[in-house]
Protein backbone atom coordinates (compact mmCIF):
# COMPACT_ATOMS: atom_id res chain seq x y z
CA UNK A 1 0.00 0.00 0.00
CA UNK A 2 2.93 2.06 0.54
CA UNK A 3 5.18 1.72 -2.43
CA UNK A 4 1.39 2.68 -4.55
CA UNK A 5 0.39 5.69 -2.38
CA UNK A 6 4.61 6.72 -3.64
CA UNK A 7 4.14 5.76 -7.08
CA UNK A 8 0.52 7.88 -7.03
CA UNK A 9 1.81 10.91 -5.68
CA UNK A 10 5.08 11.12 -8.32
CA UNK A 11 2.27 10.82 -10.96
CA UNK A 12 0.91 13.90 -9.44
CA UNK A 13 3.66 15.46 -8.74
CA UNK A 14 4.89 15.05 -12.66
CA UNK A 15 1.55 15.80 -13.99
CA UNK A 16 1.70 18.98 -12.07
CA UNK A 17 5.26 19.76 -12.80
CA UNK A 18 4.38 19.01 -16.38
CA UNK A 19 2.11 21.94 -16.30
CA UNK A 20 4.35 24.14 -14.31
CA UNK A 21 7.51 23.48 -16.31
CA UNK A 22 8.39 26.05 -18.73
CA UNK A 23 7.43 24.87 -22.45
CA UNK A 24 10.93 23.34 -22.99
CA UNK A 25 10.56 20.61 -25.29
CA UNK A 26 13.30 18.02 -23.26
CA UNK A 27 11.60 18.73 -20.36
CA UNK A 28 7.75 17.85 -21.99
CA UNK A 29 9.34 14.70 -23.42
CA UNK A 30 10.88 13.73 -20.16
CA UNK A 31 7.74 14.36 -17.83
CA UNK A 32 5.68 12.42 -21.15
CA UNK A 33 7.87 9.15 -20.99
CA UNK A 34 8.31 9.05 -17.01
CA UNK A 35 4.41 9.66 -17.18
CA UNK A 36 3.92 6.95 -19.80
CA UNK A 37 6.01 4.45 -17.87
CA UNK A 38 4.38 4.79 -14.53
CA UNK A 39 0.95 4.54 -16.17
CA UNK A 40 1.68 1.60 -18.08
CA UNK A 41 4.60 -0.24 -16.26
CA UNK A 42 4.06 0.75 -12.29
CA UNK A 43 0.33 1.17 -11.95
CA UNK A 44 -0.64 -2.29 -13.09
CA UNK A 45 2.30 -4.11 -10.77
CA UNK A 46 0.13 -2.58 -7.48
CA UNK A 47 -2.79 -5.04 -9.12
CA UNK A 48 -0.50 -7.95 -8.63
CA UNK A 49 -0.47 -7.77 -4.81
CA UNK A 50 -3.71 -9.80 -5.25
CA UNK A 51 -1.64 -12.67 -6.48
CA UNK A 52 0.15 -14.47 -3.74
CA UNK A 53 3.62 -15.31 -5.81
CA UNK A 54 3.68 -11.73 -6.33
CA UNK A 55 3.71 -11.31 -2.49
CA UNK A 56 5.92 -13.96 -1.45
CA UNK A 57 8.94 -12.75 -3.77
CA UNK A 58 8.25 -9.14 -2.52
CA UNK A 59 8.52 -10.56 0.88
CA UNK A 60 11.42 -12.85 0.41
CA UNK A 61 13.21 -11.34 -1.87
CA UNK A 62 12.66 -7.48 -2.74
CA UNK A 63 10.27 -5.46 -4.76
CA UNK A 64 12.60 -4.67 -7.30
CA UNK A 65 13.32 -8.37 -8.08
CA UNK A 66 9.62 -9.34 -8.00
CA UNK A 67 8.80 -6.44 -10.11
CA UNK A 68 11.62 -7.89 -12.63
CA UNK A 69 10.22 -11.60 -12.50
CA UNK A 70 6.82 -10.29 -13.43
CA UNK A 71 7.39 -8.02 -16.37
CA UNK A 72 10.19 -10.48 -17.82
Amino acid sequence: MTYQMCAELFVFLLVILYTAVEKDMLMVRIIGILNTFVIFVIQPLFYLTGDVNFRNRVLHQGLWFAIKTELF
